[in-house]
């Protein structure tokens, strides 16, 4: 990776890859659930090209990735907050440059009407964690609202029914977004983004 964190590709005579991916859920009580997955990665480089690159590891992979996901629910209320850790990475073939990234921290409440429509709030990766995908810079702090909906005939009465509220609340959130007035350089970049996401189920 270059001093403008652009990772420029090589190629390597092969890479051995071995891997084990574990996922646990939890329900201690009816109103809490606790979901994790973590996988393993170990990708090792051999190359006739380059001696110093044999039996490093790859560029721009974890060895070990954990998610983990806890949810509240009280009558058709819910909040939940979710954790993504990563182990430090290397960014060289040679495994001179490492990075080591903050957790990405999420959080987010909701109500659900029924089972056929849902609406949430959404803040993902509130602590602003700056991470790359190669050369693209991933996502920071944003926020989302979502309204979800299932095609069919209950689904289609309930929208009918809700979609002026629905409409109301995605001119006003748009509204307070677009009117935000004041800019410092202490300010958090932040994404609003209303999104509408309807299901067919046949």
């Amino acid at each position: 990776m270059n001093a403008a964190r652009m990772f420029i590709p090589k190629n390597v005579s092969d890479v051995n890859g071995l891997g084990l991916e574990n996922d646990a859920a939890l329900t201690p009580f009816p109103w809490v659930s606790i979901v994790n997955s973590f996988t393993f990665m170990e990708n090792i480089v051999h190359s006739d090209l380059y001696s110093s690159w044999s039996g490093r590891d790859e560029p721009l992979q974890p060895r070990f990735i954990d998610n983990i996901n806890i949810k509240f629910t009280y009558k058709n209320w819910y909040a939940s907050h979710s954790a993504h850790f990563s182990s430090r990475y290397f960014t060289d073939f040679d495994n001179t440059d490492s990075v080591r990234i903050k957790p990405q921290l999420n959080a987010c409440v909701g109500y659900m009407f029924s089972d056929h429509f849902d609406f949430s709030y959404r803040v993902e990766n509130y602590l602003n964690a700056q991470d790359y995908d190669f050369q693209r810079p991933l996502p920071g702090l944003s926020q989302y609202v979502v309204f979800k909906n299932a095609i069919c005939k209950k689904g289609e009465l309930e929208m009918k029914k809700f979609i002026e509220t629905v409409g109301a609340l995605a001119i006003l959130f748009v509204g307070c977004s677009e009117n935000k007035t004041i800019t410092s350089p202490q300010t958090f970049s932040i994404q609003s983004i209303v999104a509408v996401t309807i299901s067919v189920y046949l």
